[in-house]
């Protein structure tokens, strides 16, 4: 398949079944190659063929009960394959080549009542595998964490994290809209800003009370020389080893050196030591 456009949707569907035949309307009028979705709803007892679309390939993560769930809608052209990201929060990931780029994309959903340390936890153990597959990552969903409200400790900890891993956030219009409400919580995450087109927050009260992001990428991407990247997460850190670590450190050596680039080099010196055992670099 040759294109120089990528076009992706992302909705919270809020129940795919109930609007199937709107959503399906939506999903061939915009003719995108890539549709991820939240809230599914789906159960073991809904059939692939109950919700089937012509020349889409559908790929699921249910819940098992009512609410949850992530799903995506990929082009059947589209040779891709499912990654094996193994956690605790809901998500999906597929992979695939497209002129010569290897491309990830993953759709998560975050419950409300979900504790966002853990979430973003989680988030960045799948990200840490996710990421090295490929030269372009897009990350899309329901983090329930609203990013108008940029101050807040949600917010700073979800950018934090995905910023570790060189991504972007690109969505800055309201998703969720009530009369008491108006919130940016479902977010598309970039490798690449330079990437997306454009993008667009669109209504899709027939479908949802979330609105309908639309994203075009694009693919035809000059080539350029192979580099590697680094990243540090918490994931595994100790706090307590750390400190352990941290308080075993002899500074009172310091007192008794009479260059202030001596005191400088020692000082540093050991606490690149310290962090390089505790939060040691990873590389893809």
């Amino acid at each position: 398949m040759a294109t120089n456009v990528l076009k992706f949707l992302h909705l919270n569907v809020r129940s795919l079944v109930s609007s199937f035949d709107s959503f399906k309307n939506t999903l061939l009028q915009y003719n995108c190659h890539i549709c991820c979705l939240c809230e599914t709803w789906l159960t073991d007892s809904i059939t692939d063929d109950q919700i089937h679309i012509d020349s889409y390939t559908l790929l699921r993560n249910d819940r098992g009960c009512r609410g949850g769930g992530v799903a995506i809608y990929i082009k059947s052209c589209l040779g891709h394959k499912s990654l094996n990201v193994i956690g605790n929060i809901e998500q999906l990931w597929i992979s695939f080549t497209l002129n010569r780029q290897s491309y990830v994309f993953g759709v998560v959903y975050k419950p409300p009542q979900c504790n966002y340390n853990y979430f973003i936890n989680e988030l960045e153990t799948s990200l840490s595998l996710a990421v090295p597959e490929s030269d372009v990552v897009v990350l899309a969903g329901d983090f329930n964490i609203d990013l108008n409200n940029c101050d807040s400790l949600a917010s700073l900890a979800l950018i934090d994290a995905v910023i570790a891993f060189d991504m972007v956030q690109v969505i800055d219009c309201p998703t969720r809209i009530t009369p008491s409400t108006c919130t940016l919580i479902d977010l598309v995450f970039v490798s690449d800003r330079d990437l997306i087109l454009n993008s667009a927050v669109v209504p899709a009260d027939d479908i949802s009370d979330h609105e309908l992001i639309v994203c075009s990428l694009k693919t035809d991407v000059a080539d350029v020389a192979a580099s590697w990247r680094t990243y540090r997460t918490f994931r595994y850190f100790n706090l307590d080893s750390f400190l352990t670590d941290l308080y075993a450190i002899p500074f009172y050596f310091m007192y008794d050196m009479l260059l202030v680039g001596d005191k400088v080099n020692f000082l540093m010196r050991h606490l690149a030591n310290l962090f390089e055992h505790h939060l040691p670099e990873l590389i893809f």
